[in-house]
C-alpha cells in the first residue's frame, strides 16, 4: 500500500442549500436535475428551521421546488 499526499478529498454527495444566505422576502428555485426531490429539499428545509430558529417557506413550482424565507 502505499501513502500519498497532496491529494484532494472528493467534493461530498451532500446538496447544500442556500438557507444560510437568504434574507428576508427572498427565495431560492431548485430543479430536479440539481440532484434533489421534493423531499429532499423539505426535509433539509426543516431541520435548518429547527436549527437555527428561521422560518422558511417551501412550494412546488411547475417542475422544481422553491424556498422563501419569511
Amino acid at each position: 500500500m502505499k501513502i500519498e499526499n497532496g491529494i484532494p478529498l472528493p467534493a461530498s454527495g451532500r446538496i447544500k442549500y442556500p438557507f444560510k444566505a437568504l434574507k428576508k422576502g427572498q427565495s431560492f428555485f431548485v430543479l430536479p436535475t440539481d440532484g434533489a426531490t421534493v423531499a429532499s429539499v423539505r426535509n433539509s428545509m426543516y431541520q435548518w428551521m429547527r436549527l437555527h430558529k428561521i422560518h422558511l417557506i417551501g412550494r412546488q413550482e411547475r417542475n422544481g421546488f422553491r424556498v422563501w424565507r419569511d
